[in-house]
This record gives C-alpha cells, structure tokens and sequence, in this order.
C-alpha cells in the first residue's frame, strides 16, 4: 500500500508553506479552481508535483483510503508517489505518457488499505495519470483518479470460474449426452456430435427444419405433439422417446426437455438432453420375452400339476371308497367266524382272528384319513369371522374323555379368526388330539392353547409337553403317511398334520412347529383377516 506522512491544510484549502516548498513550482492558473474541480469528482482524486510528492486529495480519496480529513488536523496521506512500492515500477512510462501530455493507465493493482471497523482485507484498483502543465510540454503537476473495482474485480473472477465451469459441463455434456437446441417456433438451431452420430443425420440435414419436418420424427409425430403442447407451455417434460436413424434402425432415448425464458417468463428456446437407452430396451424386452415363456411354462405346468393332483385325488377317493366293501366283508367275516367257531378254535386261531380284526380296523382308520384328505382338497371354503374359544374347549372336553388320566388344559384368550368353520375345525380337532396323544405318557401333561407372536406375526399355538420330536426330520412333519414315532408307540396313520397343513394352505396361512426330543412340542399358524384376503 502507499507510503503514509503528516500534512496540514488551511480552511481555503492552500497548501501550508511547508508543503509549499516541496511543490518545486508555482501554481500555474487558478490553483484552487483546479483544486476545488477535483474536490467534488465522484471518484477518487489526488494532486501531486512532477517529482510525486503529495499536494492536495478529494473527500472520494480519503474515503477510499478510509482516512478522514479535518481541517487544521493531521491526516495521514499518500507521501511520494513514486516511492511507493506499487507504482513505482510504472514511474518511467507514467513519466513519459505524462510528457507527451497523455494520459496513463495502469492494471488494475491490488492494494491493503488501513483497516478499520467498517472494512478490511485486500482491494482492487484502476489508476489513471493525467498531465496538469502550465506550458506545451512541460509537467507541472500530476493529477491521479484512483476507481475501486473490487467488487467488479470479483465479479469477473466470479464469472471466469463459472465460465470455466460451464465449459467442463459443456463439454462433459457434450461427451456423454445427445444434445438438441430449438427455438419457441420449433425450429431446431443447433445439435451435438452426438446426436449426428446415432442418428446418422448431418448438421445440415437437421439444423434449421422445423420439428415436425425432422425425418426421425416422422414415425413419432402424435408423440411430439404432446410434447410440444407441453414445453410450450413452459414446463418440463421427461419420458422416453423412439426415433428410427437414416438406416431405419430404432434406437431409444431417455430425455429430459427444459426451456429457457425471456424476461416475461415466456419460453425462447429449448434444450433437449437425452441419452441412448437403446441396450437397456433390448435387454428389457428381452427379459420381458423370457419373462413371458416362463410364464406360459409355469402355467402349463400348474396345469399339468393341477390334473395330476386332481387325477391322484380321485383315484385315492376311487380306491378308499372301493376298499371299504372287501374290507367291511373282511370284518364282518372274522367278526362271525369268532362269534360261530369260538368253542372249536384253539387259542392260536382266536390269536390269528384279532389280529385280522387289529388289521381291518386300522385300515378302516387309514381310509377314512385318506377319504377326509381327498375331500380336503376339492372342498370350497365358506368363510366367515367366529369366535374359536367355544369350539376348543368343546374339542378339548371330547378328546379328554378318551383318556383315564388327568391333563392340565390351560385355554388363554382367542381372537376372532377368519376363515372355514368346518375345516378349521378339523385343525383344532387334530392339533388338540396330539397334544393329548403325545403328552399322554408324562407323568404330568400340559397342553397351553393361546395367542402369541411369532415371526412378527400374531398366531395362534398348541404347546404340549409330551415326547416331543428331533427338528432335524421337521420336514416329514406334514407329508401324508410320514410318521416321527413308531405304531407300537402311538397309533395313528400318518395322515392328520397333513390333512391340518393342506386347510391352512388352502386357506393362506402358514403353519410352524418348534419342539426338541423330551420337551414337548409347540404348533404355530397363522391365517389372513378379511383385509387381507381381499374382502374388507
């Protein structure tokens, strides 16, 4: 920043004799005209002799150079000129401009004015160099008019960096997009190398045709009708746009369509940004394809299935139905055959009759799963919302006649279920029999029938803690004929916890079971409410 030194001025603005000394010359004219023109410039001014020293600055000065100015006082000024370590470097061209009676500017020049409250920190400046002679030729004073352009300084800067990076934008734009400018009358002004390159048009054949003439929008004409009705009207559009290149080939564009307003907010040109998705189509329309076939695959395998299924059903119900005529004449045979011949049958044939009536009973019992199995699958379900508490402890009342020993039955609250009353029923019946069955040989059985969340999911349960079963065979749990635990010790056919699987499958719920050898075992399942079967 400059140099700084102590001067006085009079009330009339004259130069005190001291400083009058170091002026070197007279004041040529009307020295205090000239000052007093100075004195009221809106920019920065100051007056200094031909070798620099300082004579006589503007209020616009000491503002700038935040100094204040009070008559008969000391203020601390600019010393000499060209001592001053950011002029002096120009002192030789200033001086020789100045002789040729022109004017000399320098670049703008930064400065660190002294700091004060109001303003601080580095500022810009343009200085010009004027000529004041009282003679062709010769110098007399120097008049300086300093102009603050800081904050034009950092404006430029400013714009410079955004200049800068609009055109890395651009460029990158450029690169990776498919660019298009038009005009508010449709007309197309301008497009990238890449839009020629996909559609195989030249600038020529593009730039300067309506949109509506463009050769590639020819098959997409009602599609640009919409969005033209839309971009007119100042908004943005985005979508996917087909276009057919010179070869006839279609390819696909991701684009989004901006407009650029005049100063009445009214659309002047558009820009289009687009990018190929020509790969990403395919490859979906391809999915889409295979998607489609396995479809059908699916389908026509659910067919087969269904047949299958269907087939297997009625020749199960065709065979249990058929089997119950040789099997009750079986029964009614042996039952005679005891009954007629007891007195002449030893031990050993009475022996061979129970077991033939053991038989036919529990191929009795094996029928009847199998027909009530059959019937599962084709019955129709009538739901309906009901209270399964009263249900249960009628079930529980029933199934514990059957055994000549005690059970603690602990029966919590039940909420409503949605579903089929007979078939759920079933499932009830056949949850509740084994707990009883399978916690039957503890000295103490417990069987807890609740509600209580599972998996996220509020369920109802049936825990016992009977004999339990090994989870590594929970798989074979709900297969038809798949039993965990051997005839000798518990009888059965195999056939209830998949008769109680296909319900609540058939219902839309889901069924669990949790146990461990010796611990008994807990049953979970959960059926949809009415919202969620579609039928609030």
């Amino acid at each position: 920043m400059p140099a700084f030194f102590y001067i006085r001025f009079d009330q009339n603005l004259k130069m005190t004799k001291n400083q009058s000394k170091k002026s070197n010359s007279p004041d040529p004219g009307d020295g205090n005209s000239f000052k007093k023109t100075i004195e009221f410039l809106p920019v920065s001014a100051a007056l200094y002799s031909s070798d620099g020293e300082f004579i006589f600055a503007n209020k616009a000065f000491y503002t700038l150079w935040q100094s204040e100015q009070k008559s008969g006082n000391n203020v601390v000024i600019s010393n000499n000129l060209f001592k001053n370590n950011t002029y002096k470097k120009y002192k030789d061209n200033i001086l020789n401009a100045l002789s040729k009676n022109t004017s000399f500017q320098t670049p703008p020049l930064k400065f660190n004015p002294r700091k004060n409250k109001e303003r601080s920190g580095d500022i810009w400046i343009n200085t010009t160099f004027f000529p004041h002679s009282n003679s062709p030729g010769k110098l007399f004073n120097i008049a300086v008019i300093q102009e603050d352009i800081t904050v034009l300084s950092n404006t430029n800067q400013i714009l410079r960096k955004n200049l800068k990076e609009y055109s890395v934008l651009k460029d990158a734009l450029n690169l990776s997009n498919i660019i298009v400018w038009m005009d508010k009358h449709g007309i197309i002004r301008d497009v990238n190398d890449n839009f020629c390159w996909i559609s195989e048009y030249s600038h020529q054949e593009i730039v300067g045709k309506h949109i509506y003439n463009q050769p590639f929008v020819k098959s997409e004409r009602e599609a640009y009708t919409t969005i033209w009705d839309a971009i007119k009207k100042g908004e943005t559009w985005s979508g996917e746009i087909r276009h057919t290149n010179k070869s006839g080939i279609s390819y696909w564009l991701d684009t989004v369509i901006n407009s650029l307003k005049d100063e009445t907010g009214k659309p002047e040109y558009f820009i289009s940004i687009s990018t190929d998705i020509t790969k990403q189509k395919r490859t979906e329309s391809e999915i889409s394809e295979q998607n489609e076939l396995l479809l059908q695959k699916i389908a026509q395998r659910n067919r087969e299935l269904e047949e299958a299924i269907n087939q297997l059903e009625s020749f199960t119900y065709s065979v249990s139905h058929d089997l119950r005529a040789p099997l009750r004449a079986i029964t009614g045979f042996s039952g005679l055959l005891k009954e007629e011949y007891s007195n002449t049958l030893d031990d050993e044939g009475k022996r061979y009759i129970d077991i033939i009536e053991a038989g036919t009973n529990q191929m009795s019992v094996l029928i009847n799963d199998l027909l009530n199995f059959s019937h599962t699958g084709r019955i129709e379900l009538q739901k309906s919302v009901f209270n399964p508490k009263p249900m249960v402890l009628e079930l529980i009342h029933q199934i514990q006649i059957e055994y000549n020993k005690d059970f603690q039955v602990i029966v919590d609250d039940l909420q409503p279920i949605y579903g089929d009353l007979s078939t759920l029923r079933q499932v009830f019946t056949n949850l509740i029999r084994n707990a009883f069955k399978f916690s039957s040989g503890v000295e103490k059985p417990e069987i807890k029938i609740g509600m209580a969340t599972y998996k996220n999911r509020l369920m109802y349960y049936i825990k016992d803690n009977g004999v339990g079963f090994d989870m590594r065979y929970a798989d074979k749990l709900f297969k038809v004929f798949q039993r965990l635990h051997s005839e000798k010790e518990f009888r059965g056919s195999g056939v209830g916890l998949a008769i109680v699987w296909r319900i609540i499958k058939k219902h839309g719920g889901i069924i669990l079971a949790e146990s461990n050898p010796g611990k008994g075992a807990d049953f979970y399942f959960w059926l949809p409410g009415k919202k969620e079967n579609g039928n609030a």
